[in-house]
C-alpha cells in the first residue's frame, strides 16, 4: 500500500523504500496499481524536439512519432529521449524498442532512412494495444 509521501517521496527524489521488498531508486515501479499513473506524471515534461513530431505516452510505454519531412530526424529525437531518460532515471528497454516505418502500400521512391543502432526495424509492432503494420493494413487481423 502506497501512502502519499511515499508517492511524494519517489516523484520528487525518484527515492523509495518499501517496507514489503527493497529500495528503489530508478524506473517507474512495475506490477503496482500506481506505476502507470506515476509514469504519466514523471513524463509529463517529456517533449518532441520538433512541433512536426509527436510522442505519445500511455502506462509506462512512450511511442515518438517522426514525420517524414520533421526537421529533427528520427536518430535525433531518440537521443532526446534517451537523454531525458538518464536525467530523470528512468532506463529504456531496449529489447522491446523498435521502429517502424510507415508507408503507402504501393510507394514509389520511397526514401527509407538508415535504422536506429541496436534497434530493431519491424514491419508489424503492437502500438496501444493494437497490432499495426508498416503500410497500415488490416491484414493483421485477417485469419
Amino acid at each position: 500500500m502506497f501512502s502519499s509521501s511515499m508517492m511524494l517521496s519517489f516523484l520528487l527524489s525518484r527515492f523509495l523504500v518499501r517496507p514489503d521488498l527493497y529500495l528503489v531508486t530508478q524506473s517507474i515501479i512495475q506490477r503496482s496499481g500506481i506505476g502507470p499513473c506515476l509514469y504519466l506524471i514523471y513524463a509529463s515534461d517529456l517533449r518532441t524536439l520538433s512541433p512536426q513530431n509527436v510522442i505519445i505516452k500511455y502506462a509506462d510505454d512512450t511511442t515518438s512519432l517522426v514525420a517524414q519531412h520533421s526537421s529533427i530526424d528520427i536518430d535525433q529525437q531518440y537521443n532526446h529521449v534517451r537523454s531525458w531518460s538518464t536525467q530523470n532515471k528512468l532506463s529504456i528497454n531496449t529489447d522491446k524498442t523498435k521502429e517502424i516505418i510507415f508507408h503507402r502500400p504501393a510507394a514509389r521512391n520511397l526514401i527509407i532512412p538508415p535504422p536506429l543502432p541496436r534497434t530493431e526495424r519491424v514491419k508489424q509492432a503492437m502500438l496501444l494495444g493494437i497490432d499495426v503494420t508498416d503500410t497500415l493494413s488490416t491484414a493483421a487481423y485477417a485469419s
